[in-house]
């Protein structure tokens, strides 16, 4: 598993309804603050085999993730 992460709720709902709509099954959850830096604290959990779909989804839609884990 991979995690995508955002600095706000919003842009992580808005990926996953992305990842979703695209057949990416994937699920939000709340990070840490000491896991991640920048201040990202939510984050959009997938299987690391659709990685590189995901990232193209996100380009495409202008929701690109902080940083992935």
């Amino acid at each position: 598993m991979t995690t995508a992460t955002f600095k706000s709720h919003n842009k992580a709902l808005r990926f996953l309804t992305l990842l979703t709509r695209n057949g990416i099954a994937a699920k939000l959850v709340s990070l840490d603050s000491g896991f991640v830096e920048k201040g990202c604290s939510y984050g959009v959990r997938l299987n690391r085999k659709h990685i590189k779909k995901a990232e193209s989804i996100g380009i495409d839609a202008g929701t690109v993730p902080e940083r992935w884990l």
